[in-house]
């Protein structure tokens, strides 16, 4: 038996900017790893933020947390 020729071509990858990060103010493309809220900005759009700034800041706030509890049981 001889295989069927595939018939549908792959898309293309379109790059398109989906806004800026709220964290570092930098442009979002479609193609880069990227988390929306649910709280708005100024526009009345969704915010949304790069993965990696997002893990950053979440590391930051639960070091501040901890720094924190340390400070204030002592």
């Amino acid at each position: 038996m001889s295989q069927k020729k595939k018939l549908w071509k792959k898309p293309k990858i379109i790059e398109m900017e989906i806004g800026i990060c709220s964290y570092c103010n930098k442009t979002l493309l479609n193609t880069n790893s990227f988390v929306v809220f649910l709280s708005t900005d100024k526009n009345g759009d969704r915010e949304k933020a790069h993965y990696s700034c997002m893990e950053k800041d979440d590391y930051k706030k639960l070091v501040e947390k901890e720094k924190l509890k340390r400070t204030g049981t002592a």
